[in-house]
């Protein structure tokens, strides 16, 4: 999985959460996940937890527009609706997401619920790892059809989701990363599809 095609898909893939299990830490969780999809912009960092680097930046700005920044030289991608825009060396290249690629339907309480049936949710001690007093969460669902180990840290203050942290294996590859998540709601964040 290419390095800002593995940023979107754990991004979004990191929201299945919350199910019928322990039912006060999942619906503590599902109504802060509640909250995060509501959100009408966020900026987040991802980070290799095995190399302790910064992988990608990335911005969202309600409904449908992501904006993916590698860390180095990769390209910047813009996702606006079901199209993904990528400049190589100045020539922006317009494409059709796959079918399959759907980013909104982790922004859909509704597919979200689906996804979340059935995962044992358990409340673990307090931290301020994520920069601010933060409840954690954990659980493990089945995200790329194998096991993935998540620990969410929600915001005391905001009852946001501040910083996910996700290990596991898509395909052949194994992965630990973590994303912290800030600005939500920030009207400073935009973006817009190339001219």
């Amino acid at each position: 999985m290419k390095p800002t095609a593995a940023a979107l898909a754990f991004l979004l893939g990191s929201l299945a959460f919350a199910g019928p299990v322990h039912a006060d830490a999942s619906a503590d969780l599902k109504a802060a996940y509640g909250k995060f999809i509501q959100a009408t912009s966020f900026r987040a960092t991802m980070t290799d937890l095995d190399t302790g680097k910064e992988v990608n930046q990335i911005e969202f700005v309600a409904p449908d527009r992501y904006a993916i920044t590698p860390t180095g030289t990769g390209m910047r991608q813009l996702i606006i609706g079901r199209t993904m825009h990528m400049d190589r060396g100045g020539r922006t290249m317009a494409i059709p997401l796959p079918a399959k690629a759907d980013p909104s339907q982790y922004r859909n309480q509704k597919a979200l619920d689906e996804l979340a049936a059935g995962i044992a949710v358990t409340q673990r001690d307090d931290s301020t790892e994520a920069g601010e007093p933060a409840r954690v969460y954990h659980f493990i669902s089945n995200t790329y059809g194998k096991p993935v180990e998540t620990l969410t840290f929600v915001s005391k203050a905001s009852g946001l989701p501040i910083q996910i942290q996700s290990s596991g294996s898509a395909g052949k590859d194994k992965f630990r990363y973590q994303i912290r998540y800030s600005h939500f709601n920030d009207p400073a964040i935009v973006i817009n599809a190339p001219k």
